[in-house]
């Protein structure tokens, strides 16, 4: 398979990884068409390579331009604040991938890039690390953080209000200990 080919049939994949890391379409846009020039002048080493392996290549590029250009713009200022989330029923699953896409914008970029890999591209806690060249326990650090944002920004798709404090979520006694049976006592 040629690198055109491949640009062609792969781009809308390319595009909602990094539309998943950038969180704005025009900034996933930009930086597929520069990973795309990137890869067409390193296509020699991956040329005969599977094509999925071509894929993960060229998705890597994609990643790396995305995290480059928050280096980049790392000091860019946004004016105003965020606006809040929006309530949405939950049977609109269109407003229900809204709701989503808007709270994993509002996450850091480490964290959302964490994400995106662990649950979009189904890649191992090991596999994260290498790609992010940091320890597996950061990418879990990360990970829970990033789920416990979501969990507090999105409510309503929890399940159960966000468990705080020391005990892993079970009732803690006067004495600062947890119930001794791991259950919640009623109130």
């Amino acid at each position: 398979m040629g690198f055109e080919e491949l640009a062609q049939s792969a781009r809308p994949a390319f595009v909602r990884a990094a539309l998943s890391v950038t969180g704005r379409r025009e900034d996933a846009e930009d930086a597929v068409q520069s990973s795309l020039v990137k890869a067409m002048g390193a296509w020699p080493r991956v040329a005969g390579q599977e094509r999925w392996r071509q894929q993960a290549y060229v998705r890597q590029i994609v990643v790396n331009t995305c995290r480059s250009s928050w280096r980049k713009w790392g000091s860019r200022v946004s004016v105003g604040d965020l606006p809040e989330l929006v309530q949405a029923p939950a049977t609109d699953a269109v407003d229900d991938r809204e709701l989503v896409r808007q709270a994993l914008a509002r996450l850091p970029a480490r964290q959302r890039e964490v994400l995106l890999l662990r649950y979009y591209e189904d890649l191992t806690e090991a596999e994260i690390a290498a790609r992010l060249g940091c320890a597996p326990g950061t990418v879990k650090s990360s990970a829970a953080r990033a789920l416990r944002a979501l969990r507090d920004m999105l409510p309503e798709y929890a399940g159960a209000p966000p468990a705080r404090g020391g005990a892993g979520g079970r009732e803690v006694g006067p004495d600062g200990e947890a119930a001794g049976d791991g259950s919640l006592k009623s109130a």
